[in-house]
């Protein structure tokens, strides 16, 4: 596989994901989503932000992301984030939580089918989606500075469940706005 390092973009650094100066390897053949979701944060976006991305992009199909997100958040990252945290383990729940937070903020973001542009003042941008749960601006920050607390686990658990009632919704109105402008094309 074909990689490049290359510098984290400006609007990606933003801790806990990035600091200044941060290099990071983005395979160039592709980026699998789901190898690729955790790894590097953002790696699709940076990819486009760069003008590197090759194929199609997750946001091209938001109802398959949203999908695949919510699988691999109540598969993967609840069983492994209750496991740290029962062993009073946050040096090791840091980076998963840091991670299913990239995720989450992503699928805020693709389910309008269009990339993260930046992460800077992220929890303002999601607040203003018509998806957005409630309070989300400051139960993401609250996250985003505690990213090794179970408090930070909980609110995580609590966004991904409220927004995924939401997603839902929201993709049900949009197919609805789709079939009516084919109707009338």
């Amino acid at each position: 596989m074909n990689t490049d390092l290359i510098k984290v973009p400006n609007p990606f650094c933003m801790k806990p994901f990035y600091t200044k100066g941060d290099q990071i390897q983005l395979p160039m053949d592709s980026l699998k989503l789901k190898n690729s979701w955790g790894k590097i944060y953002f790696a699709h976006d940076i990819a486009y932000y760069k003008k590197i991305l090759k194929g199609t992009s997750p946001w091209d199909n938001p109802k398959a992301i949203i999908k695949e997100g919510l699988a691999l958040w109540k598969n993967e990252g609840i069983p492994l984030l209750k496991d740290f945290f029962k062993k009073r383990d946050r040096n090791s729940a840091r980076p998963i939580l840091i991670k299913y937070l990239s995720i989450y903020i992503q699928m805020m973001i693709w389910l309008q089918g269009r990339p993260v542009q930046t992460i800077e003042s992220i929890s303002k941008v999601l607040q203003i989606l018509p998806y957005a749960p409630f309070n989300v601006e400051e139960r993401l920050q609250f996250i985003i500075d505690n990213p090794d607390h179970h408090h930070a686990f909980t609110t995580l658990i609590q966004l991904f469940e409220e927004s995924e009632k939401k997603w839902a919704i929201y993709l049900l109105k949009q197919k609805k706005i789709k079939m009516k402008s084919s109707f009338f094309a």
